[in-house]
């Protein structure tokens, strides 16, 4: 019996990892034309490194865009652009990442990104 593979619920737009985590955003797919762009669009934080224990919802509060785009969330601000970023906790420090294609995104990260989408 051949398997029709699983339409994918999320599509990932920006990642960037480092020694501490992950953060990236994601697209939900299949949700109602009408649907919030808060439920369609959102940041994550998977903390762990090479080893992704715990996906973290970023609350986020507005964005710039610029040469380096930025991304504020009531936990930090993210800073970036196509190939880094700093992600600046308001309360544990910085952390320096590197982009990586979306699609390149480690398969721990997806593994655990795919269980967060399924149980929201």
């Amino acid at each position: 019996m051949t398997q029709t593979p699983a339409t994918p619920a999320y599509e990932i737009l920006f990642a960037f990892t480092g020694h501490a985590g992950t953060v990236l955003e994601i697209k939900r797919l299949g949700l109602p034309a009408d649907a919030p762009r808060s439920r369609k669009y959102q940041w994550l934080w998977v903390d762990g490194g090479n080893n992704p224990a715990q996906v973290v919802p970023l609350r986020f509060v507005s964005m710039n865009q610029g040469m380096r785009q930025e991304r504020v969330f009531a936990e930090g601000t993210l800073r970036f652009d196509e190939r880094e970023a700093e992600l600046a906790w308001h309360t544990a420090g910085t952390l320096h990442l590197q982009a990586c294609l979306p699609y390149a995104a480690p398969d721990a990260v997806a593994k655990l990104v795919a269980r967060f989408v399924a149980e929201q």
